[in-house]
């Protein structure tokens, strides 16, 4: 004799009723879809800048004061570059 599944309206003998998935409307779907998009966009010019700042980095050499400017330029770069992955992963 084969075992029945559980009913998911039941659960330890008790009925519970399941509610529907909540419906996204088309608008509301395009408004999210150009935002990852945006984000998409956003992403790779901050992966773009970040290396643009390390080739900078590379050429400035032992100008200290050149490097102190770029690594504060990148490190801004990498917080911005996080916060929008964070933004990213949740929209989608």
């Amino acid at each position: 004799m084969e075992a029945k599944p559980a009913d998911p309206a039941k659960v330890n003998g008790a009925s519970r009723a399941i509610s529907p998935a909540p419906t996204i409307s088309k608008n509301a779907l395009q408004q999210r879809q150009a935002k990852l998009e945006a984000i998409e966009q956003r992403i790779q010019n901050l992966e773009g800048q970040l290396a643009e700042l390390s080739r900078q980095m590379e050429r400035a050499g032992s100008d200290y004061a050149r490097l102190q400017a770029l690594g504060e330029a990148y490190r801004a770069a990498e917080r911005e570059l996080a916060a929008a992955w964070a933004e990213f992963e949740k929209l989608a």
